[in-house]
């Protein structure tokens, strides 16, 4: 890896030397691999060389960028700061609800607003039918523009509003594994499940 470094500024981010190089002087050079790595250095080609700390980037930012032009080479270092341990969770539990929320939304598709603001009180009759064998007024309204017969809409909604609740103990879970979690280590690791 190489950076381009002109009047001795770095110019550019990690590259590779180009194919064709125009020298100062004028002539062109079709394959500039070829060139020694002081004629690369003539030309403002330095090797680039990384010696930035390794860290953990998952509880980690990305602050600046460090450049170093030496005699032979160009040194560059990342700087991150660790994130704060709740800064750290609350991102953490923000990406656990937006994952159970495509989860959910993948269930409401092809169905419209109205179906779907209704879905708790037909879920609500659907689960009294399956306890007493009374149909509620939201159930029979989906079954009047449905066809099917009480007890078909309650086989076909039964499984359905098992997944959502699944889906929602999942998010549970993890929310409250991540709240519990003692370190940065501890929430990477209870969130890579």
């Amino acid at each position: 890896m190489y950076i381009k470094v002109e009047n001795n500024q770095v110019t550019g981010g990690p590259t590779t030397v180009p194919n064709t190089l125009t020298l100062a002087d004028g002539s062109v050079i079709t394959n500039a691999g070829s060139l020694s790595e002081a004629e690369l250095i003539e030309q403002g080609y330095y090797p680039l060389v990384d010696i930035s700390l390794v860290v953990e980037l998952a509880y980690h930012t990305f602050v600046s960028r460090d450049y170093v032009i030496e005699a032979d080479r160009v040194t560059m270092q990342n700087n991150h700061v660790m994130l704060g341990l709740d800064e750290y969770k609350a991102r953490k539990i923000a990406a656990a609800y937006q994952a159970a929320n495509n989860q959910l939304d993948s269930l409401v598709q092809g169905y419209s607003q109205l179906e779907v603001a209704t879905w708790p009180m037909i879920q609500a009759d659907v689960l009294a039918y399956t306890a007493t064998a009374v149909v509620g007024s939201y159930m029979q309204a989906a079954i009047d523009t449905s066809g099917y017969t009480a007890q078909g809409l309650a086989d076909l909604l039964l499984p359905r509003f098992a997944e959502q609740a699944a889906i929602m103990a999942t998010r549970k879970t993890a929310v409250e594994a991540i709240m519990l979690a003692a370190d940065h280590a501890a929430v990477k690791a209870v969130t890579s499940l």
